[in-house]
């Protein structure tokens, strides 16, 4: 606003080169979640003044962890305990890990805090083409084999490592099968990167890949001056659910991630490029979808999973939707698998920057779980259960067959409800706390329960409306058998369903 000169303040500034203690663009997933919920919530888009006052209150939130003896509701010893705490984290081997990087304090100064460089492009800040890092002194022990291999350079009589800043970014081009039998998608994909300078970055490994994946010849690539872009078409089996990211039941995690074969994250740091993916950086929050469209699966949720789903990237597999998506960068910590960069004494830690591209698929069903927020499924589960118990104790006055009708529509009601809302939560808890046998197991016994609950009811209908009214036009008792016969025949057929319909198995024998 304050700008006095001829055009905009940003065509002005563009190309400056400043340094600043956060970049968002080579931030890790914590930074980027924090920034995206920020945004949420309406705030202001997160700069790194938000950044250092969340880190400055997680370091004195776990120094007040750290000291077990002092109660949370002592001021005056918790601000005797916080400096010593807080002056404990005096090393790399004893750091905390906030969303500006790894912290530890060396005196009065924090010890970790690496200037960075970032280049003004007009509208946002983003990191500079290569960053330099200061090596500890215990992070290297041959300086000068580090200068050679053109991992290290020699800036103010200091050896700092050269960090190469790659922007990347993948997509999912088409899914051609979910094998969720041996836990497998065949998955058709777009990888690019963008890069200054004579580095390879394509020279790439898949971790969750079932066979290697060799990027060879480039659908595209260009230079223009110093900048150079390779964009590389690939297909390949890879192992679903790898990345640990949380889903729910039934639902399938596609991820596609890789990382440089020997470069570590001292000499390179992949970007996610969500500028080439069309993503915003920051904004306002997207809307999210309704209740039928989390219910139906009709609307997915993001931006990302909305382009894949426009894209049809699921045609090929049928009875499955994108649910949501993401491209997140991570820092991903190996063994060195021998190694000669990463074994002996004063080598850097086997740690490589990973770009994961996730896509969840859902199956095409009613979706309940995440239709219904957790705290309604409980709500649902107690007025399902009230309403039971009611229908219990209103049966002990029987007052004809208007009162028996009531009491069986309020079962009607509330039972399914109960299954529905029981289901939903068991299997919310067993996804994340339980074995993967034990979950199955559960959603099998809660669709077995429908046709057990269903003869249950069936039962009642005949005992009320059928038996009962007999008895009473004829003035003589329905004798036992029949009553029993019929029961049986109930339930017999609801375990012909239950193995039809949930252990999907032939009952031809069975009916014979």
């Amino acid at each position: 606003a304050a700008w006095p000169g001829a055009g905009t303040a940003g065509l002005a500034l563009n190309g400056t080169v400043v340094t600043t203690p956060m970049l968002f663009d080579t931030a890790g997933s914590k930074a980027q979640e924090f920034r995206t919920v920020l945004a949420a919530s309406g705030s202001p888009p997160a700069d790194w003044v938000a950044v250092l006052a969340h880190d400055s209150a997680a370091v004195l939130a776990q120094a007040i962890a750290d000291s077990p003896t002092v109660r949370h509701d002592d001021t005056p010893a918790i601000r005797r305990t916080v400096p010593a705490a807080v002056a404990a984290y005096n090393a790399p081997d004893h750091m905390l890990r906030v969303l500006s990087g790894p912290l530890y304090f060396s005196g009065m100064a924090a010890a970790s805090s690496a200037q960075l460089v970032g280049v003004y492009d007009g509208t946002a800040l983003i990191s500079s083409p290569i960053q330099l890092t200061p090596i500890t002194d215990a992070g290297v022990s041959d300086y000068l084999q580090e200068l050679k291999e053109g991992r290290a350079l020699y800036v103010n009589d200091r050896f700092m490592y050269k960090t190469n800043v790659v922007y990347a970014g993948a997509l999912v081009e088409k899914v051609f099968s979910i094998d969720t039998e041996n836990n497998l998608a065949d998955v058709e994909f777009l990888i690019w990167f963008r890069w200054r300078g004579t580095l390879e970055p394509q020279s790439v490994v898949f971790p969750n890949a079932v066979a290697p994946i060799e990027l060879t010849k480039p659908e595209r690539e260009s230079k223009t001056g110093e900048l150079n872009y390779r964009a590389y078409r690939a297909r390949g089996k890879f192992l679903m659910n790898a990345s640990g990211a949380a889903h729910s039941y039934g639902t399938q995690v596609i991820d596609i991630a890789f990382r440089h074969g020997t470069l570590g994250i001292n000499n390179l740091r992949f970007v996610t490029d969500t500028l080439g993916l069309g993503l915003t950086e920051a904004g306002p929050a997207e809307a999210q979808p309704g209740f039928f469209g989390r219910l139906f699966g009709t609307e997915p949720s993001g931006a990302l999973a909305r382009q894949m789903a426009n894209a049809r990237v699921l045609a090929a597999v049928p009875g499955w939707l994108v649910e949501r998506g993401w491209l997140s960068q991570e820092e991903l910590r190996t063994t060195s698998r021998g190694d000669p960069i990463f074994v002996g004494f004063g080598k850097p830690a086997p740690v490589f920057s990973s770009i994961e591209l996730g896509l969840v698929a859902k199956p095409d069903a009613l979706d309940l779980q995440n239709a219904v927020p957790g705290n309604w499924l409980v709500y649902g589960f107690i007025f399902g259960l009230s309403g039971a118990i009611l229908a219990k104790l209103l049966d002990r006055r029987d007052r004809g067959r208007f009162w028996r009708m009531q009491t069986l529509l309020l079962r009607l009601v509330t039972w399914p409800v109960i299954l529905l809302t029981g289901k939903a939560l068991a299997l919310t808890y067993a996804q994340g706390a339980l074995s993967p046998s034990t979950t199955v197991a559960i959603d099998m016994t809660g669709s077995a329960a429908w046709w057990f609950i269903g003869a249950w009811l069936a039962n009642i209908t005949v005992e009320r409306f059928v038996w009962a009214p007999l008895e009473a036009s004829t003035e003589r008792r329905v004798p036992t058998v029949f009553r029993v016969i019929v029961t049986i025949l109930i339930f017999v057929l609801a375990g012909f369903g239950v193995v039809a319909f949930v252990l999907g198995k032939t009952i031809t024998s069975l009916l014979a």
